[in-house]
């Protein structure tokens, strides 16, 4: 490929461009999902093109940091999630609880119940 460029060089994204697709993808991402990279540093003795991939920190702080803002949104979204999550698991566990003391509650009614039915039957006799 790289022969190929030298030979007829075929046009490639700018910075601007690539920001805007890297912009465009995370905005799509559902918020847990973990970025493990944007961008690197290319090497400067093997890059052929651009040469704006050479320094990753330009890319990251580019463009009224636009990049930042929407990881910014995705953690924002991620931790609403995560505090979402963590209610609802309140919310279950109260639940539990009631379940487990209405459960409590029953049986003791039913043995309240047993206990009556035995003095009843007594004054029967």
């Amino acid at each position: 490929m790289a022969k190929e460029y030298k030979e007829h060089p075929f046009p490639i994204l700018t910075k601007e461009e690539y920001i805007d697709i890297v912009v465009s993808q995370l905005e799509l991402l559902p918020p847990e999902i973990i970025i493990q990279r944007l961008t690197g540093d290319g090497v400067k003795d093997k890059l052929i093109a651009p040469d704006w991939t050479l320094k990753k920190v330009v890319v990251l702080n580019a463009s009224g940091s636009d990049i930042s803002d929407a990881v910014g949104e995705l953690s924002s979204s991620a931790d609403d999630n995560a505090q979402t999550a963590s209610d609802t698991m309140g919310v279950v566990n109260d639940m539990n609880a009631t379940m487990q003391q209405v459960q409590s509650s029953s049986e003791e009614l039913m043995t309240t119940a047993a206990e009556l039915q035995e003095t009843l039957g007594r004054f029967r006799m």
